[in-house]
């Protein structure tokens, strides 16, 4: 127990990191969202088109960018959002029966942007091309890099002249600073460690007293094993060796499985976290499952 009245257990309860995918933060993802170099010169108007793998915050940006709309408006640009994340491809039926031709395409794409199918993307971005010489449309354009990678490996000879882009990468500082800043929003836990948040967030030594506060020094005890936030980094790593921000909020739950605290269920597409009838009795709970 502590000056604040609440247990671990107490604190734990009311915890939350947010959701594992942009799509479902709501009005919650503007409060700790990490305004990073990529998204400040993404709202700044200097990038047309987003790179990033999956998890990477394409999608976090897409909402930002959607729930900044009236602050563009002042700046005379209109926000309209061409997909819904969440929602059923618009054209979807056209799987089934597309187009003869890239002139086709290239129609549909003009009418409303839309990605349709990986292979049609080509017809996208000549699109975006032909649309540079009119000053007043600015075509943005969120993308998976594998995708891309995909497109360009048969040859896109166009590909040169895209050259308002970037690839979105995190940091060793901005995923703790990520990571911290999700912990900051719940009220309980800066209560349980008496900390303000604009003092820990303004201090990247604070944020890392806080996380190990918060967390272990390891998870693998030893001289030569990493630290937690490092073997958590390394477990959410892809074979690019980039990091996938929506994958550490998982490795958090993880670390809570490894100690019988929650039981793992469903494939990684669909994942959810259920307490065992054991712990149910003590946190006053009804229903054990959680996603």
């Amino acid at each position: 127990m502590v000056e604040s009245g609440m247990t671990r257990r107490e604190v734990l309860l009311a915890t939350r990191f947010g959701e594992r995918i942009a799509e479902e933060e709501g009005s919650e993802l503007n409060a700790y969202f990490v305004e990073t170099d990529p998204w400040r010169r993404i709202y700044g108007g200097e990038v047309d088109v987003v790179y990033g793998v999956k998890g990477a915050g394409k999608s976090a940006i897409y909402s930002l960018l959607l729930s900044r709309s009236e602050a563009l408006l002042q700046r005379g640009i209109v926000v309209v959002a061409a997909e819904n994340p969440r929602g059923v491809p618009i054209f979807r039926d056209l799987t089934a029966e597309p187009p003869p031709g890239e002139n086709e395409f290239r129609g549909i794409w003009k009418l409303y942007f839309l990605s349709l199918i990986a292979q049609q993307l080509r017809a996208l971005f000549r699109v975006y091309l032909d649309l540079l010489q009119h000053r007043h449309l600015s075509l943005k354009i969120f993308l998976r890099s594998d995708i891309w990678q995909r497109i360009l490996a048969p040859g896109f000879r166009e590909a040169s002249h895209v050259t308002r882009h970037l690839t979105i990468s995190w940091s060793h500082p901005a995923l703790l600073n990520l990571v911290v800043r999700r912990a900051l929003h719940n009220d309980a836990l800066r209560a349980f460690y008496q900390v303000h948040e604009a003092e820990v967030l303004a201090d990247v030594q604070k944020q890392t007293k806080l996380f190990y506060r918060i967390f272990p020094d390891q998870v693998e005890s030893g001289p030569k094993r990493p630290k937690t936030f490092d073997w958590m980094l390394s477990r959410t790593r892809d074979a690019f060796d980039w990091n996938v921000i929506r994958d550490i909020a998982v490795e958090i739950a993880d670390k809570l499985c490894d100690v019988g605290f929650f039981e793992k269920q469903g494939s990684r597409e669909d994942l959810s976290f259920r307490v065992p009838f054991l712990y149910r009795p003590a946190l006053k709970m009804v229903q054990g499952s959680a996603e």
